[in-house]
């Protein structure tokens, strides 16, 4: 296979910065979204359990 060197060295340089900087973007957002993720899941859980310990406080009001 025959390769072409047809842009200019500053200008391979520039689009590998580019390229590096765009798949730290990427990687960036994917973290983002699973951390939104995660923090969603645990506010969720937060609310589930603090709902179930009112219940389970009120049964043993109720028991007493």
């Amino acid at each position: 296979m025959l390769k072409l060197n047809l842009i200019a060295e500053e200008d391979r340089q520039t689009l590998k910065f580019q390229r590096l900087f765009f798949l730290f973007l990427k990687v960036e957002i994917v973290l983002l979204i699973l951390v939104l993720l995660a923090g969603t899941v645990i506010f969720g859980a937060k609310k589930i359990l603090a709902a179930n310990i009112y219940q389970g406080n009120q049964e043993t009001a109720r028991m007493i």
